[in-house]
């Protein structure tokens, strides 16, 4: 009788094991698609609840790949949200620095333990990107390097990922001194023989056009990019800052 009691008590155990980690997948899947929301409804309630959950269940697993990337990907869908509501090109009252500063340190913890993540050094390169326009001279030389590494190891891991071949054309947009307006837009013409309806191709090259002072040429790509994602916001909000 002892011996089915502990049978039983084990079973029980491992029964209780396994719904807490479905539980946890399930919350995670859960999370993922709040996060989608936020980011497709630009909406802050969304956004900071998906974020409390995030660090809630991390607290509960630390060492959750998934879920480490997922609450970066949180934060810098927040500092994107402050940035794209400030009245400015990007906030400027460093909140938004912050929720980038705590996605560097979630995505460099992730990255120690699993140096082979391609998702994580592409969304390390932007999260620098991000934060190279926070910061300035000669602050941002600090973040150069990292920035190129983090481009170096993108490549390396996925050299025909398309994710990686835009990171590459806005590396090269995005050089100092800027290359000619026509070198860039080539950059980004690559990609969209590849994915001739992705909304960002469009939106990136309509900055470059806006940095060139090419305002009309600037409208047609925002515009574009809104025809295919309606819900690009920062399309929406550099479009709006040209009719200024």
């Amino acid at each position: 009788m002892k011996k089915l009691f502990i049978g039983i008590f084990y079973g029980l155990v491992g029964v209780l094991v396994l719904f807490d980690s479905v539980g946890a997948q399930l919350s995670a899947k859960s999370l993922q698609t709040d996060l989608e929301k936020g980011i497709r409804e630009l909406s802050r309630p969304v956004l900071e609840k998906t974020l409390k959950g995030c660090e809630k269940l991390l607290d509960a697993k630390p060492e959750d790949p998934g879920l480490l990337y997922l609450t970066a990907k949180a934060h810098f869908a927040m500092a994107d949200y402050i940035d794209i509501n400030s009245k400015e090109e990007v906030d400027k009252s460093g909140k938004s620095g912050e929720h980038i500063d705590t996605a560097l340190e979630i995505i460099e913890e992730l990255l120690d333990m699993d140096a082979g993540r391609l998702d994580a050094w592409i969304l390390k390169y932007y999260l620098l990107e991000r934060k190279i326009t926070q910061v300035g001279f000669p602050k941002l030389m600090a973040f150069v390097g990292d920035l190129r590494s983090a481009s170096a190891k993108a490549k390396a891991l996925g050299p025909d990922d398309l994710r990686v071949l835009l990171l590459k054309a806005d590396e090269a947009a995005s050089s100092m001194p800027r290359p000619p307006v026509a070198e860039s837009i080539a950059a980004y013409d690559k990609v969209l023989k590849k994915a001739p309806n992705m909304a960002e191709v469009y939106y990136r090259m309509g900055v470059v056009y806006d940095r060139a002072e090419q305002s009309e040429n600037a409208g047609k790509n925002y515009k574009k990019a809104i025809a295919l994602d309606p819900n690009h916001h920062w399309a929406k909000k550099r479009l709006a800052m040209l009719s200024e």
